[in-house]
């Protein structure tokens, strides 16, 4: 008992009094093992932060559907009250709006409008300078304002209305329904790229001439080039051509605006192939720096016009 006695005391003398030695070399360990542990938590938390940004994004992406509608402005569209009432009932055109509308087209469902992701207005920018067989147009918002006063609290209530309008090169203001459905069409991908940091568009080519097909791959570079991503879903090639020139003209150093310049590097092309056995084949085509495919296209996507000429 006695011996037994002695081997415990020297045991907690050495790893329990802070005059041994043995002490003193564990509290240098447990310190480093502490400040280790530390550094492991900080790198841990950051993965995990990264992990829910991704999340997020990914949760607020924008979805252009193929079955869209055609636009109609006579069904107005209402945006939430702002701290800032206007105090006119006049019809009112500030341009502001449309980057109300791009959110609301971006997220419906939203109780809030997020900032918008261009800071440009870049829908009227990219109809004026992208899109020559709509340059004719420009979008122009008109606002209302409803005030409702309640005369047993002597309170009121502000109700903003907005009407979008088109202005043509004779300064005339029509409706979307005036015009070619190719402008109701291609309106909420312009506005989803504007307010969304990432887009998913199926078919942005319906109702579009192949010359305004090709120059939606101009719009979407362009909105790449300004922040907003997009994954498109379309059987266009005249869209796939221009994107495929701009990876061109950018390796040969072409005199090129800015935000059209683009690399291989920069996009990803998929080809989704049914098979008999009842599931789908992703293949992913390869693009050089020059623009050219380095695959072979399966199905005969692109070979239909050569069959029909030759």
């Amino acid at each position: 008992m006695t011996a037994y006695n002695a081997e415990a005391n020297d045991f907690l003398f050495e790893n329990f009094n802070k005059e041994s030695p043995k002490f003193k070399d564990k509290l240098v360990q447990r310190k480093r093992f502490f400040w280790k542990i530390q550094e492991i938590s900080h790198d841990f938390n950051l993965i995990v932060e990264g992990l829910f940004f991704h999340i997020k994004s990914a949760l607020e992406h924008s979805h252009i559907r193929g079955d869209r509608g055609l636009l109609n402005s006579e069904s107005p569209f209402y945006v939430p009250n702002y701290s800032k009432i206007q105090k006119s009932l006049k019809p009112e055109i500030d341009y502001e709006h449309l980057k109300d509308y791009a959110c609301f087209l971006s997220n419906p469902d939203a109780y809030f409008y997020p900032k918008k992701v261009i800071s440009s207005d870049f829908i009227n920018d990219s109809l004026k300078k992208y899109l020559s067989s709509l340059s004719d147009y420009k979008v122009v918002p008109e606002s209302h304002v409803i005030t409702n006063k309640d005369s047993i609290i002597g309170s009121a209530s502000h109700t903003e209305i907005i009407y979008l309008n088109i202005k043509n090169k004779n300064s005339q203001i029509l409706g979307f329904q005036d015009v070619g459905s190719g402008l109701s069409y291609v309106m909420p991908i312009l506005t989803s790229l504007w307010a969304s940091n990432f887009s998913l568009v199926e078919q942005p080519e319906l109702h579009l001439h192949p010359k305004a097909q090709c120059e939606l791959g101009d719009v979407f570079i362009s909105a790449y080039n300004q922040g907003s991503i997009s994954v498109i879903e379309s059987h266009s090639e005249h869209l796939l051509l221009r994107v495929l020139r701009r990876i061109r003209e950018t390796t040969n150093k072409y005199l090129l605006a800015k935000e059209l310049k683009i690399t291989a590097d920069d996009v990803s092309i998929y080809y989704f192939e049914p098979v008999p056995e009842g599931h789908t084949i992703v293949k992913k085509i390869r693009v050089d720096r020059y623009g050219e495919l380095l695959d072979y296209w399966p199905g005969g996507f692109f070979s239909e016009r050569d069959s029909e000429l030759f």
